[in-house]
């Protein structure tokens, strides 16, 4: 196992392990497939590596997850099935993900983007800094999370920021 994703429940786990994405349960501390349920697999593209794994959280629908590489940005069910997906080659890197409702936001170094669960993406604004990380989204504001330039001393300082935008209509 590579790395481990917690779920929303607790109970549930994702695991990276050879180049699949496992949705499995958990058992003293020990993924496992029960008995009743075998583990899920999303299979990742060859050399693919998951950088952020993010729950919608708030809903009393389907639990859906989106899930960044850095190959692609995936929208899945609970069962990993794909329900949308972006290619990261064919666009800036994307750099994070968050949800806003039933949207997927995401930065690159130049857009705030959203991806739908019907798999359409929109730029929603042009970035004035490169590296925003996304680190909440409220109604009226999204914030970021950016590095600073480096000092004479080599040391940077991680600094946050807001946009003022529209997201959700009131």
């Amino acid at each position: 196992v590579e790395k481990v994703f917690k779920t929303p429940s607790g109970k549930v786990l994702l695991c990276v392990s050879k180049q699949k994405l496992v949705y499995t349960t958990e058992k003293n501390g020990i993924p496992f497939a029960p008995n009743h349920s075998a583990p899920r697999f999303l299979n990742l593209i060859s050399e693919e590596k998951v950088l952020q794994v993010n729950w919608q959280s708030g809903s009393s629908q389907e639990l859906l997850c989106g899930i960044l590489t850095d190959q692609r940005l995936v929208i899945v069910n609970p069962e990993l099935h794909i329900l949308a997906s972006i290619n990261s080659q064919k666009h800036s890197p994307i750099l994070s993900c968050l949800w806003c409702e039933f949207s997927l936001l995401f930065t690159t170094n130049t857009h705030l983007s959203f991806m739908t669960l019907d798999g359409v993406v929109r730029n929603l604004r042009i970035l004035d800094h490169p590296n925003l990380i996304l680190c909440g989204v409220y109604p009226d504001r999204v914030l970021f999370g950016y590095k600073n330039r480096e000092d004479d001393k080599g040391v940077g300082k991680s600094e946050l920021r807001y946009l003022a935008i529209g997201l959700i209509d009131p």
